[in-house]
């Protein structure tokens, strides 16, 4: 007779067996009489699905399980799950490829309808970010002087005469060691001396090593 093992503590079925004869019971009741040890059971278990397991309580139950695999919320930092039952609240079962893309851009899919899709505002909030993150980098204003010197901008000739004509220009100057980029003066001084915003932002990734000197001058 076959039996059908489950374990002692989670009670997940692990395997069949052939139970043995119990040799006293079955010589007084004149019949084949088993022994079933412990943490067995003569009912046949279902075929668990995908991501199941087949527990045994008071009869076997389908148990979702997940182990092993990655899960993620709309937070989009995802996670290997490690308990058995039904996902946490807000959180879907995803491959682990697609782990791998969120871990490299969490921008590139959002939850929708409980699933994972490409994001449809992608590369505008991929842009909005970058806009961010450039606008905290910082240089002092001896490499900031030296870099549109590059671009041909005297700072005698030029820069000094320009901030020293406006009082808020001069203290912003001269009070400050180093500049970040989300300054307000830059973009005026970038006004006036015909500077872009997207040289500006160049300047501050070449003074902090993102760009070659080719990039940050367009050549």
């Amino acid at each position: 007779m076959l039996i059908y093992n489950y374990d002692s503590t989670t009670k997940e079925y692990i395997g069949y067996s052939n139970a043995e004869l119990d040799p006293e019971e079955t010589k007084q009741q004149g019949r084949n009489v088993y022994l079933i040890p412990a943490n067995a059971t003569t009912i046949e278990p279902p075929k668990a699905r995908e991501h199941e397991i087949i527990v045994y309580e008071n009869g076997w139950q389908r148990v979702a399980d997940y182990r092993g695999e990655y899960i993620v919320n709309s937070d989009m930092k995802p996670y290997v799950y490690d308990k058995t039952g039904d996902l946490p609240e807000g959180y879907i079962y995803i491959t682990p490829e697609q782990a791998e893309t969120i871990q490299q851009d969490d921008l590139y899919y959002i939850i929708q309808n409980n699933e994972l899709v490409i994001n449809p505002d992608y590369e505008e909030q991929k842009q909005a970010r970058e806009r961010e993150r450039v606008s905290h980098l910082k240089c002092t204003k001896r490499v900031f002087v030296l870099m549109l010197e590059q671009l041909g901008l005297d700072y005698f000739e030029k820069i000094e005469p320009m901030i020293n004509a406006n009082r808020q220009a001069r203290l912003e100057w001269n009070l400050c060691v180093e500049l970040e980029r989300s300054n307000p003066l830059l973009d005026s001084i970038g006004s006036e001396l015909g500077i872009t915003s997207e040289q500006l932002d160049n300047l501050f990734k070449y003074a902090n090593g993102e760009i070659t000197q080719e990039e940050f001058r367009g050549e």
